[in-house]
């Protein structure tokens, strides 16, 4: 009997084989992956949505504080107003302008 010595057989480029996986069987392999980078993706898109509907929100809420402040501001000066022009008035009929100078600095 011949006795073969064995040989270790370096691998070529061309021997080694090729792991030619369709898309369809990669996606079927790692679906896990695709499902939490879907989820994430997900997630991160409501969180974008929703911080920009409370932004939104926000300014809207803002700018109807103003309009409402400004509102309440004109109505609490002509609130303020009558009274002191009014006394106002009936000093200056009177002749006391002294009164009506110490009104104006207070006023």
């Amino acid at each position: 009997m011949q006795t073969e010595k064995s040989t270790p057989i370096s691998p070529s480029s061309s021997e080694m084989p090729v792991s030619t996986q369709s898309p369809a069987n990669m996606i079927l392999k790692y679906w896990y992956f695709y499902v939490i980078l879907f989820l994430i993706l997900a997630v991160a898109g409501m969180y974008i949505g929703k911080n920009m509907a409370v932004s939104k929100t926000r300014a809207e809420l803002t700018q109807r504080a103003v309009q409402v402040i400004g509102e309440n501001n004109r109505s609490f000066l002509r609130l303020a107003s009558i009274p002191f022009v009014w006394a106002v008035r009936s000093e200056m009929l009177r002749g006391n302008l002294d009164q009506v100078n110490q009104y104006l600095i207070q006023f």
